[in-house]
């Protein structure tokens, strides 16, 4: 009986050990899991940081590419304006018969 006693308390011991391994195991499953969920979430982070930077420099060339012809255009029409004839600017104007 004494053997039994003894066999029952070690395999309660063995239980009693395991499930605290295995609950160190999910313990540091979970801290693991919560640095690699804040790992990713930087990462995402800094790519989407990094694409809006690119775009932003785009869109600057762009309007600086835009505001230049622009000024070019403003510049031609200015020109053409001048040395247009009274009926054209009419026309530019909607009114066909610039008599009236």
């Amino acid at each position: 009986m004494g053997v039994v006693v003894v066999v029952v308390v070690v395999v309660v011991v063995v239980v009693a050990v395991v499930a605290v391994v295995v609950l160190c195991c999910l313990f540091v499953l979970a801290t693991y899991q919560q640095s690699f969920d804040k790992l990713l979430q930087e990462l995402l982070k800094s790519h989407l940081m990094f694409a809006v930077h690119e775009e932003i420099e785009h869109l600057k060339e762009q309007i600086t590419t835009l505001t230049d012809r622009n000024a070019v255009l403003e510049h031609e029409n200015a020109v053409l304006r001048t040395r247009a004839s009274p009926e054209t600017l009419a026309l530019l104007h909607g009114n066909p018969n610039p008599q009236t």
